[in-house]
């Protein structure tokens, strides 16, 4: 609740009361909040309409506005928020949930995959976190939560695992839980036991001789142990004891010729001891050997020999058949008389099996039997024992095959002391992945004399599976394409092959598979493979066309663009003094320009080029290319001036009709200079000579005597309209010849008298 002002008529004979309801876990309405407020003639105002955390008001079903505040409802709708998990570095796909407000969380609480970028068997799942870095004081104890007001990530917390040692006296001293000789904890995964603490001495028993430390792996192998191994998993190490020699044995695998058609198996056992070897069938023989070789017996026990070392050495001797003969009899046990019909079977299997055969009023001996098949003499026997009070109940319980076109025996069991006349159920198990076809199956029947079986069918499940494709090494997780999604049964393969993503280059395996496994929603999370793709990169470079410093780029290269989703930075040419910026081009010689719309201002931006995708479907990107900038020197132009030549008013006179002649040297011209004739008092204007070069103008020697040639230098400027050079000549020349001959040059007006 909170504290809130009302306005309201000043009436205070009596109270009013309105009152607040929330939308319950269970959807029904519940009393969250009673407004109380002094006076009988209140009416409602906006101040009563107000927030709840983690409620949304309800404006359809509530008191209005206006109307009597006395008696007034108010409801609100419980808010649902989204609660995400995330392990170890991707959200966890399909574990998503909408979760009403104050809702208890102990029901979505599971433990994630391990993560495949962690060394496997090194971690263990420690709980959920609210906090990206799983900090202490941030565990998320989902049997006590419950919903917040708001979206919910919790982040999956992996600790390195810690393993435990234990030795024991022997095997048997392990195996009926004695007190250990020592116990070894908190051993770090990978690190050794004496990283921790110290290796236990070799342990002593009375006379015998200490022969090492041993433990069984997963597949019931023993394993010989040495404290130097690196610990990965909790052991139960057990020492193993000699009063005698410990003798190496060999078992050998040849055809007649002796040609080797099996690694040989080889060990140690200790004198006097005696072992029992099978000989190797199927696909423990080399290849090309694995069918139609038979060995001539199908077992052999060696006894260990201290003195005679040869004979600790046995020879399986195969010959090659396309098929032998086994015969299965079935015989009174104490009398050999037989009780059916013998069967025998023609096979190129290497090991059969066997099942009882029913007979009225006889016990087997056992359910089942399995020979190794040799070359010759192969027969299997079932003995029986006359039982009119008993008779075999076999109960099989089949699990459907993969492709779902039938069904394989998957567990079974006899029991060959069942009572006649009594009625035998069977309870369906529960198989991981399977469920049980209860309209198949028999599970329950009553026992004859001719024997009960009960035939129990489990039908596999069809679980989600789905592809994806994914930019690698994005955060979050970026998909490219569509994902591939189906169902397929328990432990079925499904592939699928890559997609072709414009732009983009697959990194991961071209074709994926995936084992169908049990999954514990409607959305793939184990099931789940992804393809790996970079998006592809090229190289955008830009290059100065033009004489040598004639301008700069601010940009020379886009280094590993990335062709659908880059952005190029661009380049923006700056001329260097006396040259000016021409433009874009594609190619070298500066004949292709580039798309107008690429260029601003000058600054080129490439565009996107090349279709990655197809015809139908096109993804423009861009593509590798090279773009230049041409520079040119700034031209402009040189008007050479003359005057001064005798010209009268209407432009007749002395020389108005002579030629004057200049030689004009610099940068661009011929190196004897180029030669100009200007008429009279003219002008002539030359072009394309380069602003801020020094051109020389120089008047040639006139054919007149009367005029001095001058020579002019100028630096042109950019401003045609300020290079003009003029060319003044002034008689200053006033005498024809010199020395005695000297006479005064005085042409002018001739007077009147003649002079």
């Amino acid at each position: 609740t909170e504290d809130r002002i009302y306005y309201a008529n000043k009436d205070y004979n009596g109270t009013s009361q309105a009152y607040y309801y929330v939308e319950g876990l269970d959807g029904k309405d519940q009393l969250f909040y009673t407004s109380i407020a002094t006076g009988t003639r209140l009416f409602v105002s906006e101040e009563e309409f107000i927030e709840i955390a983690g409620f949304t008001f309800n404006a359809n079903r509530s008191a209005k506005e206006n109307e009597s505040f006395n008696g007034a409802k108010f409801y609100y709708t419980r808010n649902s928020y989204t609660l995400s998990f995330y392990n170890y570095n991707a959200v966890v796909t399909g574990a998503d949930k909408t979760v009403k407000y104050e809702a208890p969380l102990k029901g979505y609480n599971f433990t994630p995959s391990y993560p495949a970028g962690l060394e496997p068997n090194a971690y263990k799942f420690a709980g959920w976190y609210t906090t990206a870095g799983c900090y202490e004081g941030s565990e998320a104890d989902l049997s006590t939560m419950t919903m917040p007001a708001s979206d919910l990530m919790l982040y999956a917390k992996w600790t390195p695992k810690t393993h435990t040692v234990k030795t024991y006296q022997t095997k048997e001293a392990m195996e009926n839980n004695a007190t250990p000789l020592t116990t070894i904890h908190n051993i770090p995964h990978g690190k050794k036991v004496g990283d921790v603490a110290n290796v236990p001495a070799d342990p002593k028993n009375g006379s015998y001789n200490f022969i090492g430390w041993f433990y069984t792996d997963d597949t019931g192998k023993e394993v010989a142990f040495v404290f130097s191994m690196p610990i990965n998993r909790d052991l139960n190490l057990y020492a193993k004891w000699s009063s005698n020699t410990l003798m190496a044995y060999t078992i050998k695998y040849e055809l007649e010729d002796g040609t080797e058609i099996a690694p040989p198996t080889t060990g140690s056992a200790l004198a006097g001891s005696t072992k029992t070897f099978e000989a190797k069938t199927g696909t423990q023989l080399h290849e090309g050997y694995q069918s139609g070789n038979f060995p001539k017996v199908s077992s052999h026990s060696l006894t260990m020999d201290i003195e005679d070392t040869s004979k600790n050495e046995f020879t399986f001797v195969y010959v090659a058949k396309p098929e032998v003969t086994y015969t299965v009899k079935y015989l009174e046990k104490g009398t050999g008389n037989q009780l059916a019909e013998s069967k025998t079977v023609t096979t190129k299997a290497a090991v059969v099996t066997e099942t009882f055969k029913q007979i009225t009023g006889y016990a087997p001996d056992a359910y089942q039997k399995q020979l190794v098949l040799a070359a010759e003499g192969n027969e299997i026997i079932f003995w029986y024992t006359k039982d009119d009070v008993h008779a075999p109940v076999q109960t099989i319980h089949w699990i459907q095959n993969i492709a779902g076109d039938g069904y394989t025996e998957y567990q079974s069991s006899t029991n060959l002391n069942g009572v006649i006349g009594t009625e035998y159920p069977e309870t369906p198990l529960t198989i991981a992945g399977f469920e049980y076809n209860e309209t198949r199956s028999n599970a329950s029947g009553k026992l004859t004399a001719a024997g009960l079986v009960l035939n129990l069918y489990y039908d596999r499940i069809e679980y989600p599976y789905e592809f994806r494709f994914v930019e690698k090494d994005s955060d979050p997780e970026k998909q490219l394409a569509d994902s591939v999604t189906g169902s397929a049964r328990y432990q079925a393969q499904v592939t699928q092959p890559a997609k072709t993503i414009p732009g983009y280059t697959l990194v991961s395996t071209g074709n994926q598979a995936i084992h169908i496994a049990i999954e514990d929603g409607e959305i793939a999370v184990k099931n789940v493979k992804i393809f790996y793709y970079t998006e592809q990169t090229v190289d955008i470079k830009y290059e100065v066309v033009g004489p040598t410093g004639c301008g700069t780029l601010d940009n020379y290269q886009e280094a590993q663009l990335k062709v659908i989703t880059g952005t190029p930075k661009g380049s923006t040419p700056t001329a260097a003094e006396n040259f000016k910026f021409v433009g874009w081009y594609k190619d070298q010689a500066c004949t292709q320009p580039v798309d107008a719309s690429w260029v601003v201002n000058n600054k080129l931006t490439p565009g996107k080029t090349k279709n990655y995708g197809t015809e139908t479907t096109p993804a423009m990107g861009y593509e590798a290319a090279t773009y230049y900038a041409k520079f040119e020197y700034n031209l402009t132009t040189l008007t050479i001036t003359k005057s001064g030549a005798a010209v009268n008013a209407d432009g007749t006179g002395l020389d108005a009709g002579q030629s004057f002649l200049f030689t004009v040297t610099g940068a661009g011209l011929p190196e004897d200079g180029l030669l100009i004739a200007i008429n009279g008092n003219g002008s002539e204007t030359i072009s394309g000579l380069t602003v801020g070069k020094t051109y020389t103008v120089t008047e040639v020697e006139s054919w007149s005597w009367r005029y001095t040639a001058t020579a002019q230098k100028i630096t042109l400027k950019a401003d045609a309209s300020e290079n003009v050079v003029t060319v003044a000549n002034g008689r200053d020349k006033v005498q024809w010849l010199d020395g005695d001959c000297y006479a005064e040059n005085n042409f002018g007006e001739v007077s009147s008298q003649g002079n």
